[in-house]
């Protein structure tokens, strides 16, 4: 360990001395090499994590991927960057190491679970300690995103990747709001100005497939109320043929036989009876024996008096 950590602060020295130039070829493998051997035997704490933003300038976040697919536990390991001790104390930094992650993720068709978690907090790290977009912003994206995605890179739709909504509703605000700043200084040039159509195309088919999902979330509302309004109908429907029903009844009515009172009042009497009971019969299904009765033998009494 000590060797590669030698090795290291070797490489950091000359950077300093260099002050803002390029690192040679040589010393971004040397650089690569010394660092994931310390990676593997320490894991991403201490110096491992420490050269990893400082040495950030000699191969990016390029290490730090090669380390990361070959851990058991993927997510486990971009968790313990994110809550690492120098994530965020150099929001540049921070923010450069997310978007070359992203870029490398979508140039190796990386598994959608490690690209969440990158969507998710990249908004987040383009901001600095009072919470407004970096300066750089513009240009760590233009270097480490639009100039590092391979053209041929086939980008995993946003709705699929498995994050919420909001989350890659800040995501794709940000990156387009990036994109337009670029555009106006008229920088984006090449591949960049490529990639730009890329990913606007990319944002585009999301917003698509989100109209798409709320349509059909509408259309299977409706037939649910259209089933309820129907059977409401049926109901009154049938109420209303139950009222028919009801006033279709047939009445029974009984008419009140008009006979002249004979001389011989016995057989008179007689005779009425004898229709009274032919009427009973008749009406009986309609429970008004009583009431025909009483009406007939009250006409008789009249009569009779």
């Amino acid at each position: 360990m000590d060797k590669y950590v030698e090795t290291l602060d070797a490489l950091m020295k000359v950077k300093k001395e260099k002050k803002k130039k390029e690192p040679t070829i040589k010393e971004k493998e040397a650089f690569r090499s010394a660092w994931l051997s310390l990676v593997a035997d320490t894991g991403l704490v201490g110096r491992a994590e420490q050269f990893l933003y400082e040495g950030f300038a000699f191969c990016g976040a390029e290490p730090f991927y090669a380390y990361l697919i070959q851990t058991e536990d993927q997510n486990a390991t971009l968790a313990t960057m994110f809550s690492g001790k120098y994530y965020g104390i150099d929001s540049n930094v921070s923010f450069r190491l997310v978007t070359h992650l992203l870029a490398l993720m979508l140039n190796n068709n990386a598994p959608r679970n490690i690209l969440a978690p990158i969507i998710k907090r990249l908004p987040g790290a383009c901001v600095n300690k009072d919470k407004k977009r970096l300066g750089t912003a513009e240009k760590t994206l233009e270097k480490y995103f639009l100039a590092e995605l391979r053209p041929d890179a086939e980008l995993c739709p946003l709705a699929d990747i498995g994050t919420k909504p909001v989350f890659i509703n800040e995501f794709v605000a940000l990156v387009s709001s990036i994109m337009d700043g670029i555009e106006n200084a008229g920088s984006a040039k090449g591949v960049v100005a490529k990639n730009i159509v890329k990913i606007r195309k990319w944002f585009a088919d999301y917003d698509i497939s989100q109209s798409v999902s709320a349509d059909t979330k509408t259309d299977q509302v409706i037939p649910e109320a259209t089933t309820i309004t129907e059977e409401k109908a049926k109901t009154v429907s049938v109420a209303d043929n139950s009222q028919e029903e009801k006033v279709q009844t047939p009445r029974v009515v009984v008419a009140q036989p008009e006979e002249k009172v004979p001389a011989d009042m016995i057989a008179y009497l007689t005779e009425l009876l004898g229709k009274a009971a032919k009427v009973t019969t008749v009406v009986k299904s309609v429970t008004v024996v009583d009431t025909i009765s009483a009406t007939v033998t009250f006409s008789l009494l009249r009569q009779f008096r």
